[in-house]
């Protein structure tokens, strides 16, 4: 069975695939050379990271697509963006 949709994986999906933005813009300008973050991450770990909205590192590494590169380049965005999601 898969989880239920959030309301966080809607605006992060919407926002991941409108042209001309982001789901990740801190992402994109800061760390990933002008590259969309679906292109980055794949779909799968997107929808996770919306799903669980980390709160620290080491729930970004229990995510199956986030390893220790991956969190040191994208780490801090992330979970600045889990932050923004969780005040909505």
């Amino acid at each position: 069975m898969s989880p239920q949709v959030q309301p966080s994986q809607t605006r992060l999906s919407q926002k991941q695939r409108q042209p001309g933005q982001d789901a990740c813009p801190g992402v994109v300008s800061e760390r990933a050379g002008g590259k969309p973050a679906y292109v980055v991450f794949d779909d799968k770990t997107l929808w996770l990271v919306a799903a669980t909205l980390p709160v620290k590192e080491a729930d970004l590494l229990a995510i199956n697509g986030i390893g220790p590169v991956k969190l040191e380049n994208y780490g801090d965005e992330l979970i600045s963006i889990a932050e923004e999601l969780r005040a909505h």
